[in-house]
């Protein structure tokens, strides 16, 4: 007997990665794929999850979201029903959802991606050594991302994080009143703090990949590097790769990283320089649809080579596929 399959969508009915923040997929959609594959499959509400009666065998599709107060809410709700059944993906990709302060911490300790980073509380942490990439924790994409070549860029970035006037008076006055070991106590948690991450720079790059993996489609989107600036996120400068224009490097990277994040699909930025590939960041939960929807085609595995298959791809179905595959792939 095949188990229950939930389709969990925000409370107002939204199921992620559509493009806009208000394009939403078609939940019953995907419900009707999944029931015309064989399986009991249901659309409920994220908030509906205390009250079900999961089983082990049960699976939560989920979707999350870039506004940190419903993906928190959404958080509580899927690792409540992952004491109870399987969540997809992982509770692990919803952790890394607009953390890239977790990213770079779990595929350190997991063994992937390739880029050697740290992560940090306080903006007088991180290293000494330059060059390296400062990156906000919280988001995705460009955004709070620096290049720092040398001391006086991260004087520039650290500026950003100071604490306010009045912090600052009462902090003072805690400095005359407390006792010295007080007074380091206090100002740990009182200082300006920066959640982020500094990551290893890639040099002399040109450009990047996004690559969204929905099971064995794989969709990829150059992007390149505006003159003055190492950033491929949000340059404009794309192009799709076509058959034999693409390093099957960047396909077998991505291939491996995918494995690695139990998800039906993912999103990918992957740096290659002297044929070595790097993770820069991923997502596999509620990311951007841009490459699915306007590449003219997808690369897959055939046998042991990868081939070029032209034509443009339904975002819609290719989410109800790839969640079919996940579940046939791990025999639920």
């Amino acid at each position: 007997m095949k188990p229950n399959v939930y389709v969990a969508t925000l409370p107002n009915g939204f199921f992620g990665s559509a493009g806009s923040s208000w394009k939403s997929l078609s939940a019953t959609e995907i419900v009707e794929d999944l029931m015309c594959s064989g399986y009991a499959a249901k659309v409920i509400s994220v908030d509906q999850i205390p009250r079900l009666d999961l089983k082990p065998d049960d699976v939560v599709f989920y979707t999350s979201s870039d506004d940190p107060d419903i993906r928190t809410y959404v958080k509580d709700h899927i690792y409540l029903a992952s004491k109870f059944c399987k969540v997809v993906p992982s509770m692990d990709v919803l952790m890394a959802h607009e953390n890239k302060g977790f990213q770079q911490i779990y595929r350190e300790k997991m063994g992937f991606g390739g880029l050697e980073g740290t992560y940090f509380l306080h903006k007088d942490e991180g290293p000494k050594k330059y060059p390296f990439v400062f990156k906000t924790s919280n988001g995705a994409g460009s955004a709070g991302v620096e290049l720092i070549k040398h001391e006086q860029d991260l004087k520039k970035v650290r500026g950003k994080f100071r604490v306010g006037l009045m912090r600052f008076l009462i902090n003072l006055a805690r400095k005359i009143k407390l006792t010295p070991s007080e007074y380091a106590i206090y100002s740990y948690r009182n200082k300006g703090k920066c959640l982020s991450v500094s990551q290893q720079f890639v040099p002399d790059l040109a450009g990047d990949y996004k690559v969204l993996v929905f099971a064995n489609k794989y969709f990829v989107l150059r992007r390149g590097v505006r003159k003055n600036s190492f950033k491929a996120s949000g340059s404009g400068m794309f192009e799709f790769p076509v058959s034999g224009d693409l390093p099957c490097e960047v396909l077998s990277f991505a291939a491996d990283v995918y494995r690695r994040l139990d998800s039906p699909y993912a999103s990918l930025d992957i740096a290659i320089s002297s044929g070595v590939c790097y993770l820069i960041e991923y997502q596999a939960t509620n990311f951007g649809p841009y490459t699915l929807v306007n590449s003219p085609g997808f690369y897959s595995m055939v046998g042991d080579k990868w081939a070029y298959t032209e034509g443009g791809s339904d975002l819609q179905k290719c989410f109800s596929e790839a969640m079919i595959d996940y579940l046939r792939k791990f025999d639920v």
